[in-house]
């Protein structure tokens, strides 16, 4: 999403990235498909959490 829509990094990347994927999951937006490796030149290829849209969302009957 951030690559997508060039997005800045957050002040606190760690926790502001985190606390917004709660808030669009609890909202029923987004939901996790699984895992890949990260592609970040910061990320060292560590793991992250694969999200997508949910077809609520896409339908726009979410939140």
């Amino acid at each position: 999403m951030a690559k997508d829509h060039d997005l800045p990094e957050p002040p606190n990347p760690r926790a502001d990235w985190g606390n917004a994927t709660q808030r669009f999951a609890h909202e029923g937006l987004i939901e996790h498909c699984g895992f890949d490796r990260s592609s970040r030149p910061t990320g060292e290829k560590s793991a992250v959490a694969v999200w997508r849209g949910t077809r609520a969302a896409q339908a726009g009957r979410a939140a």
